[in-house]
C-alpha cells in the first residue's frame, strides 16, 4: 500500500491555505471578523572563538541564521490558524503549523497540528534573551510534536494536556511511530503592578519506536557544540519531569528550571558475546541524566519586563530598550559526561522591527576542557 507522508499533507494543506483565506474574507461581507496576518524573521550572526582545548581557537564566522516566514490567521474571533516555514540552507521545513479554537466562557484553547507544548524554553522565540540555548535545554527539551492539546488559563492558574505523536515532522522527516504524553500546571500567586512570580511543573512520558539518546552541546553558533552523548539507548519508555520558577519586580527578571530524564530499558536483553553465541542479559535502568538553569536580566533604560500570562513566558521589550543578562547551565548525562556553561549578554532594542544582542559564553566539561567564544546577533523581524 502507498503512504504519503505528513509532510506532504502539510505542504497541500499550505497550498490550500489561501483559496481558504479568499473564501472566508468574501463571507466577511455576512459580517464573520477575518484577519490575516504575515510575518517573519531572521538573524545576522556573527562570531568569534576566544580560546578552546579542542583546537577551535581563533575561529570566527557569520552567517544569517534562521529565516522565518509565517501568517496566521483569525477567523470569528474564536478560531486561528498559523503556518510557519523556516529556509535552511538545503530545504524549506515547516514548523508551527496548527489550528486553535478558543473558549472565551471558560478561558481555553483547543489546539490540533505541529507546535510546542509548555515544556522547556525552546519554545519562546523572538522572546528568547540570548543568542543560544542553554546546554540544559538543549538535552531535554522537547520539539516541536504533532498532536492534540487542551490548555486552560486564569489569573492565577494555568495548565494542560495532550497527547503526540513522536515524528520528526519539525525537521522534515516522516513521522515515525511512537507518542508522548505530556501534562503541565502553572500556579501565579502575584501578578499585579510589574510584579510577577509563578511556580510550575512539566512533564511528558515518550514511548518512541526508535533508540533515543540524549547529548550535551556548548551555547556556541559556529562549529559543531556537541560536547558529549549517551550511546543509542533501546528504550522502552522514558520520562521528563521540569519544574520552573520566575519572577519579575519591574525591572529585574531571574526564571531558574531543572529537568530530569527517566529511562526505562527493557528488564532483559539480548547480545553477543565475542564468539558470536547469542545470551540475554538484565540491565538496569538508566535515571542519571539531569540539568538546569538560571538566568536573570537588569533592564537599565526602556519600559519594565514584559509578561505573557497565556505562555508563562516574558515578552518582547519595546524600542529603545536595554538590558544585561546573565544565566548558569549545567547538564550531567552520569557517566558520559558533564559539563557547566556561563553566558554574560548585553540586548539592545533598536526599534520594534530590529534588535542586537551581544553574548560571551564560557563553557567548561567534567574532564577540564573548556572554550570560550563571543557572539553577536543582529535579528530582524516583522
Amino acid at each position: 500500500m502507498k503512504t504519503i507522508s505528513i509532510k506532504k499533507c502539510l505542504f497541500a494543506a499550505a497550498a490550500a491555505l489561501p483559496m481558504l483565506a479568499q473564501a472566508q474574507v468574501s463571507s466577511s461581507v455576512a459580517e464573520i471578523p477575518f484577519k490575516i496576518k504575515f510575518g517573519g524573521r531572521t538573524n545576522l550572526d556573527l562570531g568569534t572563538y576566544l580560546g578552546a582545548d579542542d583546537g577551535k581557537a581563533n575561529r570566527n564566522g557569520a552567517c544569517v541564521n534562521d529565516t522565518r516566514f509565517s501568517f496566521i490567521a483569525d477567523i470569528d474571533t474564536v478560531w486561528q490558524a498559523k503556518v510557519e516555514l523556516y529556509f535552511g540552507s538545503k530545504a524549506v521545513n515547516f514548523r508551527d503549523v496548527y489550528i486553535k479554537r478558543s473558549f472565551k466562557t471558560t478561558g481555553s484553547e483547543l489546539e490540533v497540528g505541529n507546535f510546542f507544548f509548555p515544556f522547556g524554553y525552546l519554545r519562546t522565540g523572538l522572546n528568547y534573551k540570548f543568542i543560544e540555548n542553554s546546554s540544559a535545554d538543549a538535552a531535554f527539551s522537547s520539539a516541536r510534536k504533532l498532536g492534540i492539546a487542551y490548555l486552560s488559563y486564569s489569573k492565577n492558574f494555568n495548565w494542560g494536556v495532550g497527547i503526540f505523536s513522536n515524528g520528526d515532522v519539525d525537521n522534515g522527516k516522516k513521522a515515525n511511530q511512537g507518542y508522548n504524553f505530556n501534562a503541565y500546571a502553572l500556579f501565579r500567586p502575584v501578578y499585579e503592578d510589574g510584579n510577577v512570580f509563578h511556580v510550575g511543573v512539566s512533564g511528558i512520558i515518550t514511548h518512541p519506536s526508535q533508540a533515543v539518546s540524549f547529548s550535551a552541546k556548548s551555547p556556541q553558533t559556529f562549529v559543531s557544540n556537541v560536547l558529549f552523548s549517551t550511546p543509542s539507548l533501546d528504550v522502552y519508555n522514558y520520562e521528563r519531569l521540569e519544574v520552573q520558577a520566575l519572577t519579575i519586580q519591574r525591572r529585574f527578571y531571574a526564571e531558574a528550571r531543572f529537568l530530569k530524564a527517566w529511562v526505562n530499558l527493557p528488564n532483559e536483553v539480548t547480545v553477543t558475546d565475542g564468539q558470536g553465541n547469542e545470551m540475554t542479559v538484565a540491565q538496569d535502568n538508566y535515571d542519571g541524566s539531569y540539568g538546569f538553569w538560571a538566568q536573570a536580566a537588569w533592564r537599565f533604560f526602556g519600559p519594565n519586563h514584559s509578561y505573557n500570562s497565556k505562555t508563562g513566558l516574558t515578552g518582547n521589550a519595546s524600542a529603545k530598550a536595554l538590558e544585561a543578562l546573565v544565566r548558569f547551565s549545567r547538564v550531567d548525562l552520569d557517566q558520559y559526561g558533564a559539563a557547566n556553561d556561563i553566558t554574560v549578554g548585553v540586548n539592545y532594542f533598536i526599534n520594534k522591527y530590529i534588535r542586537a544582542k551581544v553574548n560571551y559564553v564560557h563553557t567548561h566539561i567534567k574532564d577540564g576542557a573548556h572554550m570560550d567564544s563571543m557572539q553577536g546577533r543582529l535579528q530582524f523581524s516583522f
